[in-house]
């Protein structure tokens, strides 16, 4: 889930919600410590992509995952390839496989011309 605008910043928030919920602090340009991304701790982008292959009959070897912030680390290290944007922290970037554009200058577009998908 995200969120916009908690009356509590992201470190308390994350403190109240522990063990069971993880809190992240947004990923987006300058982002204000009153927002962000709460998941469980049992599932992340990762388990999500690895349940949509079983559900596609996919393997691990057709994903490509797209990040910017820490909370994609852990789908961009089960993804095959791993593309971090332009504006990515750098965390994220010395993580990926590629790195692209900012999201703002068609880094997704770029970085899927790059890999010679279109």
């Amino acid at each position: 889930f995200i969120y916009c605008k908690a009356p509590y910043p992201t470190e308390v928030l994350s403190r109240m919600l522990a063990p069971e919920i993880h809190v992240e602090t947004a990923s987006y340009k300058n982002p204000e410590p009153y927002s962000g991304e709460l998941t469980l701790e049992i599932n992340s982008k990762a388990t999500g992509i690895e349940k949509m292959l079983e559900y596609l009959g996919r393997e691990r070897e057709d994903v490509i995952a797209f990040g910017d912030g820490a909370n994609d680390l852990e789908m961009m290290e089960f993804a095959n390839v791993s593309v971090a944007m332009g504006n990515a922290n750098e965390r994220v970037k010395k993580r990926a496989n590629l790195v692209t554009t900012d999201i703002l200058d068609d880094g997704i577009k770029n970085a899927l011309e790059s890999l010679s998908l279109i």
